[in-house]
């Protein structure tokens, strides 16, 4: 995990696997989330983006998890995933859930 908090970097990147806790597998996702500002400049910046913005510029989702109540996951064929509060992007990256 990239956690750097400071005046030019507020944000985190998650790798997330799919291994057991002390045997973690395959990297299964990586996500950013923090200010939109903050972001790495390789990434568009999704933060605040609704899911029907997500769907024109990415592609409809192919599936959608609940994480839990008020949050969703939604996933789209090209391997964008974002997790989503209050019909907004918090949190989002890449996967290889879609393949």
């Amino acid at each position: 995990m990239y956690d750097s908090i400071d005046s030019a970097h507020d944000g985190t990147i998650d790798v997330f696997f799919d291994g057991a806790p002390g045997h973690p597998g395959a990297i299964t996702a990586i996500a950013f989330v923090g200010k939109p500002e903050t972001a790495p400049s390789e990434l568009p910046v999704l933060t605040g983006r609704t899911r029907e913005e997500l769907a024109r510029d990415y592609g409809e989702p192919i599936g959608s998890s609940p994480i839990r109540q008020g949050w969703q996951y939604p996933y789209s064929r090209n391997g964008v995933v974002a997790q989503m509060r209050g019909g907004k992007t918090y949190e989002y990256g890449v996967s290889r859930r879609a393949k």
